[in-house]
């Protein structure tokens, strides 16, 4: 891999500061702006970075001034369309916070510029960074489970105060699928490999009536694969649980339960004993997605980039189920 020197920024100082963390870590990029619309926060951030790192509140004026190679979006999920739009016609490789956009013509629009151009966009899909979730995947490679035949995954969001009082309530078509579950659906996905062909959702909101929260806080998901194989996906915002992940895998040899700090597994050879692991022992590297970000950028991985567009086309057709009652099939994006 040839070594380069990346320059960059990062819109959006929330979750954004840990994409500002892996810029100034890495060996192949040079952080050279930031920008924030809050004016205490660009004020607060100025004392801690130095004086070569130049500081914006509007993101039109960064992207003009700045000779760019990758940019990082973790601004609000209504924002993140116009301004990869903007980004792309500037011909920059984008790292973007899911979802990339809310609308499938706006993902269409995105797949396009950035297919005509071959610019790279990447979204921050942390949960591959867990080192338990690589090794499950490590064994279905090795066929430790055989055939897979159904896999569940729940989206805990465990933070109800921050969607009824925080800008989720605020913007215009939040998503629970999109803001959250989309994670599952990209872990679940990764594990399975094979196309989702159709995909159906139900919901419904009961947590967050009377308040400030106008959408779905729950939603259950049934995607159905190419293989015949099924999975079920929920993106809970309404438990009364801490924020978790909980996983489950049926293959025709092993069967796996995730439940928050302990996964327990049981082999077809012997139901009666018990595989349990700790899963405390296992890291979980909330920053190893977006060092793969800049690894895919520097080895010019679109392939990697039409995977993302996938990822969001069986995320949106969920959304869309959501809406419709109904089956919605799966369009897939190609070079």
């Amino acid at each position: 891999m040839k070594s380069k020197i990346f320059n960059c920024a990062v819109i959006g100082l929330g979750v954004g500061m840990r994409h500002v963390n892996v810029f100034i870590k890495s060996k192949n990029t040079n952080l050279i702006a930031i920008c924030d619309i809050n004016t205490l926060k660009r004020n607060k951030i100025k004392k801690l970075f130095p004086k070569n790192i130049k500081i914006y509140k509007n993101f039109k004026k960064l992207v003009d001034n700045e000779n760019l190679d990758i940019i990082s979006i973790a601004t609000y999920d209504d924002l993140h369309f116009e301004q990869l739009i903007y980004c792309l016609k500037k011909n920059i490789n984008i790292i973007v916070e899911k979802p990339m956009c809310l609308k499938f013509n706006q993902l269409d629009k995105l797949f396009k510029l950035s297919f005509k151009n071959k610019i790279l966009i990447f979204s921050n899909l942390t949960l591959r960074g867990n080192d338990y979730f690589k090794k499950i995947k490590q064994d279905i490679l090795k066929n430790k489970y055989g055939d897979i035949y159904y896999l569940s995954g729940d989206y805990i969001y465990g933070r109800i105060n921050k969607i009824i009082y925080g800008w989720r309530s605020k913007i215009k078509n939040y998503s629970i699928i999109l803001g959250g579950a989309i994670h599952i659906i990209d872990l679940i996905n990764w594990f399975k490999d094979k196309k989702v062909i159709s995909v159906f959702t139900i919901g419904n909101k009961s947590t967050t009536n009377n308040t400030n929260f106008k959408y779905k806080d729950f939603s259950l998901i049934i995607l159905k694969f190419e293989d015949g194989s099924i999975a079920k996906i929920t993106a809970n915002f309404a438990a009364n649980l801490p924020h978790r992940h909980l996983i489950e895998l049926h293959g025709k040899k092993k069967s796996l339960f995730l439940d928050y700090n302990k996964s327990y597994s049981f082999s077809k050879a012997d139901l009666n004993k018990i595989e349990l692991v700790d899963l405390k022992k296992f890291k979980y590297d909330k920053e190893f997605i977006l060092k793969s970000n800049i690894k895919n950028i520097l080895s010019k991985n679109y392939n990697e980039t039409i995977n993302q567009f996938n990822l969001m086309s069986i995320s949106l057709s969920a959304e869309k189920s959501l809406k419709s009652g109904k089956w919605e099939r799966v369009k897939y994006y190609s070079a």
